[in-house]
């Protein structure tokens, strides 16, 4: 079968993503792919996407439908997720985005998030046969999923995402002790069901598929081998103690310090403590023996459902 360029979005609460790739019957093959920060809950109060982010998405779409183009992309297909699904201006904008991408864009439940992120982490990570814990942790929502190589035992997707901690926790750089313990407290309460489907499928691996591992993955990687992370690198494995080394550190800077470490993307800096947060409370409350990232997640997951859909 001929190779087709197929294109499709993460509409994400922090960042645009589009992945370009060539879809036959060996599957697919990346041709290009870019992120776009854009932070659609940024200052939001009333449930709404307030004016500035609204434009900086429809800025993002418009800059990729531009780039996909290029690679004779005839349609885009878009997913979006925890911002969309839960702001109240959600209709105006997916018009005007559906628009502009000249493709659908669906908003997808928590559930169905869960699914795709695991199609797309399994193509990254051997899964192997024991449950793993697999955690993306997004700007609205973080998704937990235990699963092997090939089964999916237990998913949820959790209203806990970084720009909803940080709004309700984070308020004192540094980040204040009181804080600290409120959104520790907070986790305990909101993530009971992990713990409890932790207790049915023990797991003593934690995969990382988000932008939040990505960034401690190249920090890490940049001090110990003195250079970025490959760009197609696509798994990493972590030690516990720099893990541990690192949360410590990240607590005790100010946003300004933030922005100076070497190798952490300058929008991430901000929502950097609260993610950071969320991965200790993980390895503080579950018997988690090894950490690893997947650079691939819910766009990884699309391409395979689309490649899978052309045999």
């Amino acid at each position: 079968m001929a190779q087709m360029p197929y294109g499709v979005i993460d509409l994400g609460s922090n960042t645009f993503n589009l992945l370009v790739a060539a879809i036959s019957d060996q599957g697919w093959k990346e041709l290009y792919a870019e992120r776009v920060p854009v932070k659609l809950l940024e200052f939001s109060t009333d449930g709404a996407i307030q004016p500035a982010p609204f434009q900086r998405g429809l800025e993002a779409l418009k800059t990729f439908r531009e780039k996909a183009s290029l690679y004779k992309v005839s349609q885009l297909l878009g997913v979006a997720t925890s911002a969309l699904r839960s702001t109240t201006n959600r209709e105006d904008f997916l018009i005007q985005a559906q628009a502009i991408i000249q493709g659908d864009i669906r908003v997808i439940d928590g559930d169905e998030e869960a699914r795709l992120i695991y199609l797309g982490v399994r193509q990254a990570v051997d899964l192997g046969n024991s449950p793993q814990l697999i955690v993306d942790i997004g700007g609205g929502s973080i998704e937990f999923i235990i699963a092997n190589q090939h089964t999916l035992f237990w998913r949820q997707s959790f209203p806990v995402g970084v720009a909803r901690l940080k709004q309700a926790f984070h308020h004192h750089e540094p980040m204040a002790s009181q804080e600290i313990n409120r959104l520790l407290t907070h986790l305990d309460q909101a993530l009971a069901p992990l713990s409890q489907a932790v207790q049915q499928f023990p797991v003593d691996t934690l995969i990382g598929s988000s932008g939040s591992f990505d960034s401690l993955a190249n920090i890490l990687h940049l001090r110990k081998q003195g250079r970025s992370l490959p760009l197609d690198t696509i798994g990493y494995t972590f030690s516990l103690e720099e893990l541990f080394q690192l949360h410590a550190e990240i607590l005790k800077l100010t946003l300004q310090e933030r922005l100076q470490i070497n190798g952490l993307i300058p929008f991430r800096a901000d929502m950097m403590v609260v993610a950071s947060l969320v991965i200790f409370w993980i390895l503080d409350r579950l018997p988690i023996q090894g950490v690893k990232s997947s650079a691939y997640a819910l766009r990884e997951g699309l391409l395979a459902e689309l490649s899978s859909a052309k045999d």
